[in-house]
């Protein structure tokens, strides 16, 4: 047992029979990105309405816990059946807000299909649409993932002054959620906290937005970011998408290698066509979960 709360770990016996208050979930992470996965049986609509306040609450409470040797979980993914793909994805981040879309955790759902059910290459559906997730190669625990992850919008420069903070260029973008490129001669240095609060309520972020801060630097290019709903993380796919974006404007590349803070991502794809995100995702093992009623009537195990 880690942590004081409900959640209770079980990666030795994967097996135990699971009780009637409890749901098994498992772990990933996807360049650093840590998700909290659970597989449910929970119709959509449910999902969409009534179900949403109690599995904000819920993801709150599995996100405070220390479930990656002694880090929390970014987010929580839930994944259901549906008729249009091979599954359903809904993401939650750490604080119970819904984002639209996210690389890194779309390439833990893939790498999820394939371990449990054989699947290579799977379509998903997201809150941003469809997207198509392939695995490339895969050793043990890990596989190396490539993900559709659709155009990337110009929305055009920030407007305004940021507080306390140098940097070349600001540009928006919308990679099915909204994100704000910083080009910077230091990513290390940069005030990320501070700046990605004050973003949030920017008025060219009404929804509030993902920070990255992109560096040139020991000859790769560097990019820390601060999500939405988290805080910082040590990697984020889509703000990766928008970097490349940002890069693809700039110098015309349609290949470029990304340092983030917990390893490495690749983006492919000129800016103005769908963009493809590659990198590695690990699988960490199993969780027993013990759930309170209405996510237990909402998210019945999906054996």
């Amino acid at each position: 047992m880690r942590g004081q709360g409900a959640l209770q770990e079980h990666r030795e016996d994967q097996q135990a029979v699971v009780r009637a208050d409890e749901l098994q979930a498992s772990l990933y992470t996807g360049a650093g990105n840590r998700f909290v996965l659970l597989e449910v049986q929970a119709k959509e609509d449910r999902v969409e309405s009534d179900g949403d306040a109690a599995l904000c609450a819920f993801t709150r409470e599995i996100c405070s816990q220390e479930l990656f040797d002694g880090q929390r979980p970014d987010g929580f993914l839930l994944v259901s059946s549906d008729p249009q793909a091979a599954a359903r994805m809904i993401l939650f981040n750490a604080d119970g807000t819904r984002p639209e879309a996210c690389g890194n955790g779309l390439r833990c759902v893939g790498w999820h299909l394939a371990r449990t059910r054989g699947l290579e290459r799977v379509e998903i559906v997201t809150d941003a649409g469809v997207r198509a997730v392939r695995m490339e190669e895969s050793e043990k625990e890990r596989a190396y993932l490539s993900a559709e992850m659709g155009c990337a919008e110009f929305l055009g420069e920030l407007n305004g002054p940021l507080p306390d903070v140098e940097f070349q260029a600001a540009q928006r973008f919308n990679l099915g959620n909204p994100h704000c490129v910083l080009l910077v001669d230091d990513e290390r240095r940069a005030p990320l906290e501070r700046v990605g609060n004050a973003l949030q309520g920017h008025p060219d972020f009404p929804q509030g937005v993902n920070v990255g801060f992109l560096a040139r630097r020991e000859g790769s290019w560097r990019l820390r970011v601060w999500e939405r709903g988290v805080g910082e993380t040590e990697a984020c796919g889509t703000a990766a998408c928008a970097a490349a974006a940002f890069l693809g404007r700039r110098d015309g590349e349609q290949e470029h290698e990304l340092h983030l803070t917990g390893g490495l991502l690749w983006v492919g794809g000129a800016f103005s066509e769908p963009l493809e995100l590659r990198g590695w995702a690990s699988y960490h093992g199993e969780l027993k979960i013990e759930a309170p009623g209405e996510i237990l009537q909402l998210s019945a195990w999906a054996t």
